[in-house]
């Protein structure tokens, strides 16, 4: 079995992370860029922490596997399973989705950029004419005579 061709990333903090090729390729900047500038240089992701680009290629390892067939020309992955680790893996970056969106955006992961762009609207303040009800109730206790 021939070694698993490596993917060197460069993080804003200065961390290196090895990737598997066919991992990293999942971002379309990187495969750009390595495809004009060859493999031999690290790509660069100067607005991408370490922490994120781990949660970014977490995502693509999954989803990569997820849609290998297996000997039955079936997903390894049924697309129940895909949407429950989804939303596990949402859950679990809750707090780091608008880094997400944007470390999507950047490196070009389609896929990933829906999905952490969806959960991060959902999960977004409601933006509505009516204050909210504890608003209301104070505001009236003060107008009252």
């Amino acid at each position: 079995m021939a070694p698993t061709a490596r993917v060197m990333i460069t993080s804003s903090d200065g961390h290196v992370l090895e990737i598997e090729e066919e991992v990293a390729f999942q971002s379309l900047a990187i495969k750009d860029a390595l495809a004009c500038g060859g493999a031999d240089t690290p790509f660069s992701a100067p607005y991408v922490s370490r922490e994120i680009l781990g949660k970014v290629f977490e995502y693509a390892e999954y989803h990569l596997d997820a849609g290998k067939e297996t000997d039955g020309d079936k997903p390894t992955k049924s697309e129940e399973e895909i949407k429950q680790w989804d939303a596990d893996f949402l859950r679990d970056n809750e707090g780091a989705l608008v880094k997400l969106c944007m470390a999507a955006s950047y490196l070009r992961i389609p896929g990933l950029l829906d999905l952490a762009c969806q959960a991060a609207r959902d999960r977004g303040p409601r933006s509505t004419s009516r204050p909210p009800p504890e608003v209301e109730v104070h505001h009236a206790g003060a107008t009252s005579s």
